[in-house]
Formats: C-alpha cells, structure tokens, sequence
C-alpha cells in the first residue's frame, strides 16, 4: 500500500493549514517586498505576520466553519463550493491588504466576480501539485525495496517540499485578480 506520498497536503487538517499558512507568510513577504522595493528579512515577514494574524484566523476561520456546518447539510454543499470558491484570495487578502472581517470577505468575492471558473481550474491545479508529483517522485524509491513506512516519509517531505510552490501559484492568482480589477477600473473610467 503506498498512501504517504501525498501525506502532508492530502491530510485534511494538517495539510489544508500548512497551505493557508505557506499562503500567508508568501502573501506577508510579497506585500512588504512591494512596499519597500527590496527582499524582506525572516524577521520582518514574521513582525508583519504577526500584526495581521488575528483578522486572517477570523476572517478564514469564519468562512471554514460556514463551509463545515454547510457541508453537514445536503442542500448546503453547492452554497458552501460557492463560498469556497468566492474565498480562494482571502487568506492574500487578509495578509497584503490588512482587511479583516466582513471588508475581507466581499474583497476576495469581489476579486473572484467574473473569473469564478477560471480561479476554480487555476485553484485545483495549484492544490494538484503537491498530491500528484510528490508521489510520482517517491515511486522510484519502491524499486530500492525500502520500507513503506520510509517511502511515505520521503513522499511526505517532497509533499511538503513543493507545497510552497502551489501555495506561490495561489499568491500569484490573487496578483493576477488586483490587475484584473485595476484593468477594469481603468477601462470604466
């Protein structure tokens, strides 16, 4: 049986958080790398992280425990996918633009309105990275004859390994939206 090459993002509880996580200290360090035009220090990604970090546990806290009670519900799954569509930006927006609250959940709805599809395919892609190529990197090691329980191992650490590259392809998904509303502002005005 080989189930741990994708351990670390497929594990509902421990997985999902790593990724919100790896999404907010890359969306922290990309705000204060715009903010003062150079790479930030470990230290100053963490001063910031920790100044915006109660309204992000709220504001994705809030919409996780939607999600829940409405998944529990059969009638409450296409509402509860509708919200966590609308919330794929939300972590980046707590994170670069300070919001908390409700002005962070209509911001990130609002960056979603009209490229829901799109957001949805560049999502589960981005989520497919580590689950995919994780355990087609760890197969090799079946053929040295070692122990599942070091194969699952080794799939986990390239799990988490290329978990921030997928949580990078979300930061770059909320960059792509901002352009795309400044676009419109633009082409409004």
């Amino acid at each position: 049986v080989f189930l741990g090459a994708g351990a670390m993002s497929a594990a509902v509880p421990g997985g999902t958080l790593g990724f919100i996580v790896a999404i907010y200290l890359l969306s922290i360090g990309m705000a204060a790398h715009d903010r003062d035009g150079r790479n930030p220090t470990l230290r100053e990604v963490g001063r910031d992280a920790r100044a915006h970090l109660t309204g992000a546990v709220r504001s994705v806290g809030l919409r996780a425990g939607q999600v829940v009670v409405l998944l529990l519900t059969i009638i409450g799954i296409p509402w509860a996918i509708w919200i966590l569509i609308n919330s794929q930006v939300l972590t980046q927006v707590c994170a670069i633009e300070g919001r908390t609250g409700r002005d962070s959940r209509e911001r990130a709805t609002s960056l979603v309105r009209g490229a829901r599809w799109r957001t949805v395919a560049i999502t589960i892609l981005a989520s497919l990275i580590p689950l995919v190529i994780a355990p087609m990197l760890a197969m090799p090691f079946l053929v040295l004859g070692l122990p599942v329980w070091a194969i699952n191992v080794i799939g986990t650490l390239f799990a988490a390994t290329l978990t921030p590259l997928a949580a990078i392809v979300m930061v770059l998904l909320y960059g792509d939206r901002v352009a795309a509303k400044q676009n419109q502002v633009a082409r409004v005005a």
